[in-house]
């Protein structure tokens, strides 16, 4: 009877869909970067400049995040990269423009 009671009970569904957590993975699968939850974006955490680093989710707003490798926690540089094609679209448009007045 339980089997049928739970096999019944409708399960509830997450209230983000496709939406990477906090300090997740967030690298490319294929050709397509999965969306991080509101607030956050997709960045990259690295270890000083020619070191290690991590696409990851985290907060839009910081510049450094704690990394753990193993048992030790690190603090790594933190810099989001999603909104790099947004901001390079909106340069070139705005430099054809200014061309075609010239």
């Amino acid at each position: 009877m339980k089997e049928l009671v739970a096999a019944a009970t409708p399960v509830k569904k997450p209230d983000v869909v496709g939406k990477v957590a906090k300090g997740s993975s967030c690298a490319k699968v294929l050709t397509v970067r999965p969306a991080c939850l509101e607030g956050h974006c997709c960045g990259k955490a690295t270890k000083g400049f020619f070191g290690a680093s991590k696409e990851i989710c985290e907060d839009k707003t910081l510049t450094k995040v704690s990394v753990k490798t193993g048992d030790v926690s690190e603090d790594w540089g933190f810099a989001c990269i999603t909104g790099a094609k947004q901001l390079a679209a909106g340069l070139a448009t705005a430099a054809v423009a200014s061309f075609m007045m010239a």
